[in-house]
This record gives structure tokens, sequence and C-alpha cells, in this order.
């Protein structure tokens, strides 16, 4: 296999995207890499990081190459596990919401759309339900599972349209995949015990 052909491999493999870590270990001279992206016009989508010309580009999965180490949270998991609608939320339109463990060096200037960073001191609390799940466009990424999420719904309140978080508690909890006991242990871990079952009992009583 010559290397054009491994490039077409990685780029066929990776829905589009190729990274120049990719080549590297794919044992790929870099200036045959360059060659091969004015031929076949790449189209460089972040440091390290390219894409066919007729990629849509997934946010999601750039993001998380630029910063491997942050976990997508609060609205953008909330979006990404269906507890709240595209339409209903304009800020996923154009923004992403992630957590970092302090120390971890992040700054949204690397990245070309708005961005909420939160920062975890603990790192038991920050790798605290972190899943695999398929972006918009199919790719793996990191993300907090639903109770983490609802966990970090109750815990960031006061930055959440009222409407919004009502909204999202009644269909987290009058679905059939909710973890009560998962929920409780999360925020036993997270010391927001209190407000977790407070909000619990609520919806319990209705």
């Amino acid at each position: 296999m010559t290397n054009y052909q491994k490039i077409d491999e990685l780029l066929n493999k990776n829905k589009g995207y190729v990274t120049l870590e990719d080549i590297r270990l794919n044992h790929i001279p870099s200036s045959l890499f360059t060659k091969f992206k004015k031929e076949n016009n790449l189209v460089k989508i972040a440091r390290g990081f390219y894409a066919k010309k007729e990629r849509l580009v997934d946010d999601y999965l750039v993001f998380e190459y630029v910063y491997p180490k942050v976990v997508f949270s609060l609205r953008s998991a909330l979006f990404l596990h269906n507890l709240i609608n595209l339409d209903k939320l304009s800020f996923i339109s154009y923004g992403l919401e992630v957590t970092s463990l302090k120390g971890s060096t992040v700054s949204s200037s690397r990245f070309p759309k708005p961005v909420i960073f939160h920062v975890v001191e603990n790192k038991e609390v920050f790798n605290l339900g972190i899943i695999e799940t398929l972006s918009p466009f199919g790719n793996k990424i990191k993300v907090y599972d639903k109770e983490r999420t609802i966990c970090d719904l109750i815990k960031y309140k006061s930055q959440i349209d009222l409407a919004l978080y009502l909204e999202v508690l009644f269909k987290y909890f009058n679905s059939n995949d909710k973890n009560i006991d998962k929920l409780v242990t999360y925020s036993k871990i997270m010391n927001i015990e209190d407000k977790v079952k407070k909000v619990i009992n609520s919806f319990n009583n209705n």
C-alpha cells in the first residue's frame, strides 16, 4: 500500500478527517502529506487537524481533538442525551459547554466558537460519570452521563433558565431509563446530596 493509499484509508476510516498524529503513527513523511493536502484540497480545521473540503465540520469532534482532557457537560450534555431539543436551546447552535480539571491548560481563544468552561478541583468529581457517546455527526466523544448531568444542572441552577431547568427535570424524572440510586450516589460525591434529594422528593410528590 502506498502512502497516498494510507492517507485515503485514514480519511475513509475517520469519516473525512485526518490528523498529524495519524500521519506520524502510520510513518507517512510529513512532506508527502503536505503534497497530498494541496492535491486533494484538504482544509485545516484546527492545529494538526484536517478534513476533506466537502466535509461538514463536527465541532464536538474538533474541540475534543484540541482539548482531549475536557468533557462535554451541562447544556452540551443535555443536548447529546436528548434531554433538550436543538430548537429550544439557541446556545447549542453556536457554542459548547465543557468541564475541565483544575490545572489543565485550556483557552477558548484556540476555538473559533464560544465555549463555556466549568473547572473542577477534585479529580474524583471530574471523572465521575464520564462515558462515550456519538456526536450529531456520529463520531465518538466524551460526555457526562445523564445522572452526572442532572447533578450539574441542579448544582448550576442559578446559571440556567428556569423554564429550561424545569423542563429538563420533568423529562428526566418521567423517563424509563432514569437511575435514581446513581443520581443519589453522585450527589454525595459532589456534596450536593440535600439539593438533589429535595428535587427527587418534589417530583415523587407530584
